[in-house]
């Protein structure tokens, strides 16, 4: 007996996508996953997460990455502890941290008395790579780059903070339209971002933080990106 359908199919899904006569594939989860549809994004070879800069989408990206830790940890927990006592671990330090995903890495590590960097190495073995999506403004891309501090020194998970896409009203309806005319030219609405995108992954490099993006309405924090 299983919790969900999705769990059931899981593995299946995994073994077909790895069978696919194709170089790249791209798998759209729902958001607020969890479970087996988590462990289909981790077993990806660039795990995306989108976030938006707003309070309640970002308190939902949160609790994804609370999902994503102790997605990790357990199996770590588990070789050296049991599957129990592992979750029972967890859970405590999760009530120990008061649910404050800031803590709850150093919580956990504590509560099992082992290093906690030990715990944020395997948890952190692989990238998780971070796009903000409507970002209206300079300052959101701090936000960015707040959620990647958080991660790390939180959770010990490795976020890296890839790409911006500005807030447009209209923008992903002229997307699933695959092109726009802009300025008498037809290109693809979303070509310039995934080519940054691709290439801060293939350089390791991430987002610059606002002072670092020349002049203009980027450069000035609190102006908006995308104009009056």
């Amino acid at each position: 007996m299983v919790r969900s359908p999705m769990e059931a199919v899981a593995p299946t899904i995994l073994q077909r996508l790895r069978s696919l006569p194709h170089d790249d594939v791209v798998v759209d989860l729902p958001g607020g996953s969890h479970g087996a549809a988590l462990d289909l994004w981790l077993a990806s070879d660039l795990p995306m997460l989108v976030a938006v800069p707003e309070r309640l989408p970002l308190e939902a990206t949160a609790r994804l990455l609370s999902s994503v830790f102790a997605r990790l940890a357990r199996p770590w927990l588990t070789e050296r502890f049991g599957l129990q006592d592992a979750q029972l671990i967890l859970a405590e330090a999760w009530q120990q941290c008061a649910g404050r995903t800031g803590t709850w890495m150093r919580s956990v590590a504590k509560r099992a008395e082992v290093p906690a960097d030990d715990l944020a190495e395997f948890v952190g073995r692989k990238p998780i790579h971070l796009l903000l999506n409507r970002v209206r403004r300079a300052d959101d891309i701090d936000v960015g780059h707040a959620l990647v501090t958080a991660a790390g020194h939180g959770l010990g998970l490795d976020l890296r903070f890839r790409a911006v896409l500005p807030f447009e009203d209209e923008g992903w309806i002229r997307a699933r339209r695959l092109s726009v005319k802009l300025s008498g030219v037809t290109t693809s609405l979303l070509n310039m971002e995934v080519d940054d995108f691709l290439d801060r992954v293939e350089t390791d490099s991430e987002v610059p933080a606002p002072q670092a993006w020349g002049c203009g309405a980027e450069s000035n924090q609190g102006e908006s990106m995308v104009g009056p």
